[in-house]
């Protein structure tokens, strides 16, 4: 691919629109639908083979993110069109973590996360999941309604139309955190939405 080539929808090189260091020799870089957006792999992974497999994988094989901070949350997560929430209670033990890597994989329309809430506190959840204790990890499943993070939007005819305050609903679920009945809960609700979420406040 020729990278330097100037692409007419912005005016920027294709290696300027997804910020690729063309000084980095070899230039490899990795983009679909997961990664939405290309990014590059970096040249400490390029030293072997089996680096650059890694790194491949670690960038293509869907996985839960990491929540951090209500910013992160909305961006990354309540933004979707659906997010499945892992509330760990404290290091999450094997079984859990093989139910959720089996889950991402599963329910490819659904954007898979986790939060310590350990350390940090995911409000407005308090009647649809369990009392917060220590150790023990709950579940919480989120579905858009309408809205966004921008003040405006794109609509499919290119018309910019106001986009609206970010609203979304939930789906009560107070089981046992295992694979089974979270792959049951997450199946049933995705499904009928109109019936399994409960609109947020």
């Amino acid at each position: 691919m020729d990278c330097n080539h100037v692409l007419a929808s912005s005016g920027k090189s294709i290696a300027e629109r997804f910020e690729l260091n063309l000084k980095q020799r070899p230039t490899i870089f990795v983009g679909g639908k997961i990664p939405s957006q290309p990014k590059q792999i970096p040249s400490q992974h390029l030293k072997t083979g089996n680096m650059l497999l890694k790194a491949l994988r670690n960038l293509l094989e869907p996985r839960a993110i990491k929540i951090e901070s209500a910013k992160n949350l909305k961006a990354k997560c309540l933004n979707k069109p659906f997010c499945a929430i892992l509330l760990k209670g404290g290091p999450p033990e094997p079984y859990v973590k093989t139910a959720m890597k089996s889950l991402v994989t599963e329910h490819p329309n659904v954007q898979f996360a986790s939060i310590d809430t350990t350390v940090l506190l995911l409000t407005n959840v308090d009647d649809v999941v369990p009392d917060y204790i220590k150790g023990e990890h709950r579940f919480v499943l989120f579905r858009k309604i309408s809205g966004g993070l921008n003040a405006t939007a794109i609509a499919e005819d290119g018309s910019t139309v106001k986009e609206g305050r970010l609203i979304t609903s939930v789906a009560p679920f107070k089981d046992d955190v295992k694979y089974s009945s979270l792959s049951n809960h997450i199946t049933k609700s995705v499904s009928n939405p109109v019936s399994q979420f409960k609109k947020l406040a």
